[in-house]
């Protein structure tokens, strides 16, 4: 379906669908954007487990979230983040722009350290991330099984079974017991401290102006905010990021129920032996 150019912001739009999980960082990035250009919509919760959910999409869309199902547009389905962004641009854009034109770097050049972000820093921190869930707290995704996202504690005993089953999903799904040959961590450090450099001294990534590059690095790197080796030695590149959403996201940030469950956990106990140890396994 062809995607047309541009849509005067004068007129009045429906609700842009988004189909989401709500904790994840790839989604924040396209909610985020959607804020920006002050775009009406409306987030849905998705599950591959209820594939009617989209029994509307063309049967070539991926099926993987982030997904935008746009009533303004004849329901024309897209995903994948940065591809979304794109899009938002091309056709609502509106004196707001995420890949400005008149600048010293180009727009295919933020373009492709946007795609970089996405195929690195955003699948490398995605597993970082449940590799510590799993050592410390594998009841917390008990919310692969029950969709609860709202809930306040994993104690119980159909959270803790929930959560050995949400685990071994995401160990295969992610390959999360692979992280140690693929040598993710190192791999993870090498991208930090190249962002550590690009950012010393300057106020943004890109020519001292908002881009889409900076929104999605400050989206991707959230779930290293749950790796505490990571968090503590790129302290300057997080409060970078915080520094721009603070700036440039018109909604606050709400901490995600994964981050809130387990920040909750390490402050009942300290870090184990046991847990190490499944780090190590896995």
């Amino acid at each position: 379906m062809p995607v047309k150019p541009f849509v005067l912001l004068s007129k009045k739009l429906e609700p842009i669908r988004l189909y989401q999980i709500p904790f994840s960082h790839f989604c924040d990035k396209v909610r985020w954007a959607l804020d920006f250009y002050s775009l009406p919509y409306k987030s849905i919760n998705y599950s591959p487990r209820e594939p009617r959910t989209l029994e509307h999409a063309p049967s070539t869309l991926q099926k993987l979230v982030p997904i935008i199902e746009d009533p303004n547009n004849e329901s024309f389905f897209i995903s994948d983040s940065t591809p979304i962004l794109l899009y938002l641009d091309n056709h609502y854009e509106n004196k707001k722009t995420l890949f400005p034109q008149n600048m010293t770097v180009g727009k295919d050049t933020i373009i492709q350290y946007c795609m970089k972000l996405d195929s690195e820093l955003g699948l490398y921190a995605r597993r970082l991330a449940y590799l510590y869930v799993i050592s410390e707290k594998p009841a917390i995704l008990s919310v692969f099984i029950d969709r609860n996202y709202a809930k306040i504690s994993c104690d119980d005993w159909l959270s803790y079974i929930r959560g050995l089953i949400g685990s071994c999903i995401v160990i295969a799904r992610f390959g999360i017991h692979r992280i140690r040959e693929e040598h993710i961590f190192e791999k993870t450090i090498c991208i930090l401290e190249e962002i550590k450099q690009n950012i010393d001294g300057k106020q943004y990534l890109f020519n001292d102006q908002f881009t889409a590059a900076d929104l999605t690095l400050t989206s991707l790197i959230k779930p290293l905010t749950i790796v505490p080796p990571l968090f503590t030695k790129y302290k300057s590149v997080f409060e970078y990021c915080d520094r721009i959403r603070a700036r440039h996201d018109p909604k606050p940030l709400e901490e995600s129920f994964v981050g809130r469950l387990l920040k909750h956990q390490r402050q009942k106990r300290q870090p184990s032996k046991y847990q190490s140890t499944i780090r190590n396994i896995i």
